[in-house]
């Protein structure tokens, strides 16, 4: 709100006084042409100064019960502009910020109207030339309250960093909270104009307006800042930084009124001196797990949405924002190379600009015209800083390009030392790298360290492609082919090998095309197999194997590297691709090396592996023969630490076979508290304690212990859950939703299918799906969707034969069968039965032999009451040789129901009754549920017809 009652109050701000009782302005005493509108306008910001005056408020205020358009604000604030000069030689008075309005951002003083503007600009007309700030700063607000606290607390704050953080960009941001403070006295120098000391202490003595003596000039400057309340600014330190810590440090110590704001790649290390450490851009995190709208919430890529969108590209859709957090991370959330991306994107667009990061191209994009020469382009602002190392900094810094994500320095001395460069050397140059803040610090609980991705790619273009490159790369190859063969399979080592990863892929990748490495590159991909595996990475660990064993050598036929190969390309490929020659192949090569090699332990790992296979093709002798092989190297002196292995591969053979007393008494051994089971088998990609438990859930409620059988399932989704491990994850909830199904458990059966799916889709476990679509199909069956449930289990029995993944096909033609009988489709039925019965002959397997034979007898009911009984009984019958009471149960409550329609009605009651009392508990399942209906309703009195 104007005031027309303000006298001769009088404010002044940088050349300007202004009038309000005489409504003038000046400029250093002269006055200066301003329209009414205009001086309303600047009256009004002035009287709001460091608030955004809405536009709305702005037209309400100067243009009072007048209606005029937006635009008429928008002119005389232009022609404002043209008259304070805004933005010429650093001066700034009024800003636009986008959407919301205008502010005065310069320092407006009341002294009244004695004071002169002589007076008032005495000893600071030199100080200004502040860097204009930018209108929107993104991500860094914390930042700034930070460091304003720092400063007034501690005096003295250099604010750190690597080139592209947005150092400068920060500090002219604290600039403004704090220029109040020190009544605008504020100098700000950009040491990268400065040559040498002599110059620095020249340009700060001119900017003080000093006539300096050329005996003593830094003494005079002290003595004239020691009595002066000012916040001086010391941009860019580096290229000068032991005569800036110098000159720093004294006027600290004998200026007690002066604060010191500097910006450097490195610490000065003086008194006084507080360091923040300025960090990247926080980016969305990788994984599928990331949702659009939260990427959104990410300050770097929200700079670079709204840089891009300045640089014409349109708002894309959700899978563009993806994209961007991807680029984001690959730019390490430096602000800089963000802008630098961002500014391609209207002519290249997301999807282009994505694929460009794996080039040169990063570093030579182009910046703002207008930015420093240093922030022209990514390249060019890392060349800064590398100009500014000695030689052997240089040295180590390239040499350090071919790591990938953090190493130790262990790592950094073996591959960047030679006969120039000794350990002690390097060690001193990798600490001075960080200090320079060339190399970055990883957390963790030892010292580790990494190259910014940009900052690697720089260093990288600096190596090049000659001898030295080659050297280095076999170094760093040989460094981690060294590490990982120190490393075992377990917990400890596969975390340390998921720190090394990206080494190793670095290493692998680098000596695959090199027919003099390729020794190296095979032992490197042995190595790296095992823990592949161990971390799921199947189509990676499948990938890198094939190859290795198609460039392996005659020299390294049946050694121990073509075993690790070998075993290890069978198990991917099996869970990547199925169930082929080529998966058999490759296990049966392994198991037959390790036969030889006379050590018990590596040829136990050969069995299970190869076991694995004929679990999940069906071929259950196959499967015995194994398990007595593995009891046979577990008996040998010095192996009992094998047993509880043994033990599982025994008890899955014979439960599979039919044999479940057999299993359950070797399960159980198996997973003895004492059984070193779990820590022995890991090594694999799947934990063997939890297949354990997976199949004794199911013999469980094979033997009649329903209730038993959901607690050892759910116990063992819920430990692979905590275990991270996807390979064991997916099996347990594979085998818990069959006793979910089996216990008519619905809801638990589609929650443990849907979280199967999740699992298979994230690692591409591409055997699974078929299976998981006959799962679904049996759900929407029990739903009352039989034809889409049919449709399902149909093409999910098809595709299992077809990829020769026996092992769910006589449990999933059960419930075809079923669904097809419900639909009267008798004939379909008899087909799918049929295939199912002569599958089990082929495979030995007996498992759903019983449940098959009810189904048989089934389908003979529509022709034959007398045959279907006799089937009844012989499933009765084998049922209980293998001790399966809820088969008996199924087949016994199936029977009863015949007999009633016979008339047979207490026979029915007695043959269902002898079954149904053998339980204990499960109660509440679904099929003792329906047993223990039908027995009620044969204990009533029949009704008597009326003659």
């Amino acid at each position: 709100m104007l005031d027309d009652g303000t006298g001769d109050r009088v404010l002044t701000f940088g050349p300007f006084k202004l009038s309000f009782a005489k409504r003038l302005l000046e400029k250093n005493g002269s006055p200066v042409r301003l329209g009414a509108r205009a001086f309303d306008i600047l009256v009004t910001l002035i009287e709001r100064q460091g608030e955004v005056v809405s536009k709305r408020e702005l037209l309400s205020s100067v243009w009072r019960n007048i209606a005029v358009e937006e635009v008429a604000l928008r002119v005389h604030i232009a022609s404002l502009r043209k008259v304070l000069q805004d933005g010429q030689d650093g001066a700034r008075y009024i800003i636009n910020v986008p959407t919301r309005g205008y502010s005065f951002v310069g320092v407006a003083d009341g002294k009244g109207p004695t004071e002169s503007i002589d007076q008032r600009q005495e000893g600071r007309e030199h100080w200004g030339h502040l860097p204009r700030p930018l209108a929107r700063m993104v991500g860094r607000d914390d930042a700034v309250r930070a460091i304003s606290e720092h400063l007034t607390r501690h005096r003295f704050v250099t604010i750190l960093g690597t080139g592209g953080l947005g150092k400068t960009t920060v500090a002219l941001a604290v600039v403004q909270e704090q220029i109040e403070r020190f009544g605008g006295a504020v100098l700000f120098l950009d040491l990268s104009a400065y040559e040498d000391s002599s110059s620095l202490i020249n340009g700060l003595a001119s900017r003080l307006g000093l006539m300096v003596d050329a005996n003593d000039m830094l003494a005079t400057v002290i003595r004239s800042l020691a009595e002066r309340r000012i916040l001086l600014v010391l941009d860019s330190c580096e290229p000068l930084v032991d005569s800036v810590a110098a000159l720093a440090e004294r006027i600290f110590q004998e200026g007690p009124q002066v604060s010191i704001l500097a910006t450097s790649r490195e610490p000065l290390r003086v008194e006084g001196e507080y360091i923040f450490r300025l960090s990247p851009l926080d980016c969305p995190p990788d994984g599928p797990d990331v949702e659009p709208i939260a990427a959104l919430g990410y300050p770097a890529v929200r700079l670079f949405i709204e840089r891009a969108i300045a640089g014409g590209y349109a708002a894309g859709n959700e899978a563009d924002v993806l994209a961007i957090g991807s680029i984001c991370r690959r730019l390490d959330g430096l602000p800089l190379a963000i802008e630098l991306a961002a500014g391609g994107v209207g002519i290249h667009g997301i999807t282009a600009t994505a694929s460009l990061l794996g080039d040169r191209l990063p570093l030579i994009w182009p910046g703002r015209r207008t930015g420093q020469q240093r922030h022209q382009t990514l390249g060019s602002l890392i060349d800064w800083s590398y100009q500014l190392l000695d030689d052997a900094e240089r040295r180590v810094f390239i040499r350090l390009s071919p790591f990938v994500g953090s190493f130790s320095l262990e790592a950094a001395i073996a591959v960047v030392s030679d006969e120039l460069l000794d350990e002690s050397l390097v060690g001193r140059a990798v600490g001075s790298l960080v200090s320079k803040s060339l190399v970055s610090t990883a957390p963790g609980p030892t010292a580790r360290y990494r190259l910014l991705d940009t900052t690697r790619a720089y260093a990288i273009d600096r190596l090049g492609r000659g001898a030295d490159r080659d050297d280095v790369c076999r170094r760093h190859a040989r460094f981690f082919l060294s590490h990982l063969s120190s490393l075992r399979p377990g917990e400890p080592g596969l975390g340390e090998f998921t720190e090394a990863l990206d080494n190793v892929r670095a290493a692998l990748t680098w000596s695959i095309d090199r027919p003099e490495d390729a020794d190296l590159f095979v032992r490197l991909a042995a190595e790296a197999s095992s823990f592949l595996l161990a971390s799921s990475r199947l189509s990676e660990c499948e990938r890198w194997c094939r190859v290795a064993l198609h460039k392996l050598e005659e020299g390294m036929l049946g050694s121990d590297v073509e075993l690790k190969l070998q075993g290890a390309l069978g198990l991917s490929s099996m869970f990547v691709e199925g169930h082929g020659q080529h998966a058999h192949a490759a296990l049966s090569r392994a198991a037959e090396l390790a036969a030889g090699q006379n050590q018990p332990r590596v040829h136990l790992r050969a069995i299970a592996q190869l076991l694995m296979y004929h679990i999940r093709t069906g071929s259950f002798r196959e499967m015995l023969a194994l398990a007595q092989q593995a009891e046979s190297l577990s008996n040998m002196r010095g192996n009992s630490d094998m047993l509880p292995a043994a033990h599982w591969m025994t008890g899955i053979s014979h439960h599979f076979i039919g044999h479940q007393a057999a299993a359950r008494v070797h399960l159980e051994q198996a997973l003895q508290p004492q059984s070193s089971l779990s820590q022995a088998a890991t090594d694999i990609g799947f934990d063997y304690a939890e297949r354990a438990r997976n199949a004794l859930a199911q013999v469980l409620w094979l033997q009649g212990s329903p209730d038993q059988a959901l607690a050892v399932a759910m116990q063992s989704v819920r430990s692979a859950s905590m275990k991270g491990e996807p390979i064991t994850h997916c099996i347990c909830l594979l085998w818990t939703t069959f006793v979910f199904l089996w216990t008519g458990d619905i809801a638990n059966a589609s929650s443990c299918r849907n979280q199967l799916s999740d699992l298979a889709n994230r690692y591409s476990l591409k055997p699974y799906e078929a299976v998981i679509q006959g799962i679904t199909g049996e759900i929407l069956v029990r739903q009352g969707s039989g034809d889409a449930g049919i449709r399902l289990l149909q093409s999910s029995v098809t595709s299992l034969l077809a990829d020769r993944y026996a092992l769910f096909v006589p449990v999933l033609s059960c419930a075809l069968a079923d669904a097809l009988l419900a639909s009267g489709d008798v004939d379909e039925a008899r087909s799918t039965v049929d295939r199912a019965l002569a599958g089990i002959s082929q495979g030995g397997g007996s498992l759903s032999w019983p449940e098959l034979l009810r189904l048989n007898a089934l389908i003979l009911e529509s022709s034959d009451y007398g045959a279907a009984e006799r089937e009844y009984r012989r499933a009765i019958a084998l049922a209980e040789e293998q001790t399966a009471l809820s088969w008996a149960l199924r087949c016994a409550t199936s029977l009863a129901r015949l007999l009633v329609r016979q008339g047979r009605r207490d026979h029915a009651r007695e043959t269902l009754d002898a079954v149904y009392g053998r339980f204990r508990e499960g109660f509440d399942t679904g099929d003792l549920k329906s047993a223990r209906q039908l027995l009620n309703e044969l204990a009533k009195p029949r009704n008597l017809r009326l003659l």
